[in-house]
C-alpha cells in the first residue's frame, strides 16, 4: 500500500464517513515499466536499501518479483 496523493500532489486524507473503505491508501502496483520484475528494495522502515559495494556480483539495492 502506497499513500494516494491528489492531482496537486499533496496527500490525500481518509474519509472518515466511509469506514469500511480507506482512501488514504492505495494498493502498490507494479509500473510495467520495472527491469526484469525487479523493483527497490526497502527496509523494515521502507526506506530504500543502497548497493553493498563490497559484493560486486550482487546488488541489493533491487529485488526481484513476482509478476501477475
Amino acid at each position: 500500500m502506497v499513500r494516494t496523493r491528489d492531482e496537486e500532489g499533496k496527500y490525500v486524507g481518509d474519509d472518515k464517513t466511509t469506514p469500511d473503505v480507506n482512501e488514504a491508501y492505495t494498493p502498490f502496483k507494479v509500473k510495467e515499466t520495472s527491469p526484469e520484475g525487479f523493483m527497490r528494495a526497502r527496509d523494515n522502515k521502507g526506506q530504500y536499501v543502497g548497493d553493498d559495494k563490497s559484493t560486486p556480483d550482487i546488488n541489493e539495492a533491487y529485488t526481484k518479483i513476482k509478476r501477475k
